[in-house]
């Protein structure tokens, strides 16, 4: 994901959000320890130098990839006889966008949300004990 430590000040240490990172380095036998402070900083993964306002999008790709099947055949030898068949399957991707990057790829895929359906999220299913039907005498 779009994510990148960008250095800040010491005098900023104690800011929110900063984090204290430990370079080691070993020079003649002895080791040498340099303490830089930084915040990961979230950016357009289009465009590294946006960090404002920007939204994780999950996208769902449809890939098409041929798959092996039984056929219900015997080959002469009497093994089952293959043959392939395409199958359509979704690939799941995350990327960082901002606003103006967002705004690109809702107009790229507009021909097809205005032909699409939109599609419900499912109802979370109802946890809990069964009810009992049995009666008490």
């Amino acid at each position: 994901m779009a994510k990148r430590f960008e250095p800040v000040d010491e005098s900023q240490k104690d800011e929110e959000g900063v984090q204290e990172a430990e370079s080691r380095i070993t020079v003649n036998g002895q080791e040498i320890v340099t303490k830089t402070y930084g915040r990961v900083v979230t950016h357009d993964d289009m465009d590294h130098s946006i960090t404002e306002d920007v939204f994780t999008v999950k996208l769902q790709v449809p890939v098409l990839e041929n798959v092996e099947y039984e056929t219900g055949e015997l080959n002469d030898d009497g093994t089952k006889k293959l043959g392939l068949r395409e199958e359509l399957f979704h690939v799941e991707y995350k990327i960082d966008l901002g606003k103006e990057s967002l705004a690109k790829y809702k107009e790229a895929l507009q021909p097809f949300f205005a032909r699409a359906e939109k599609v419900e999220e499912p109802k979370p299913k109802k946890r809990g004990r069964p009810r009992s039907s049995s009666k008490s005498s």
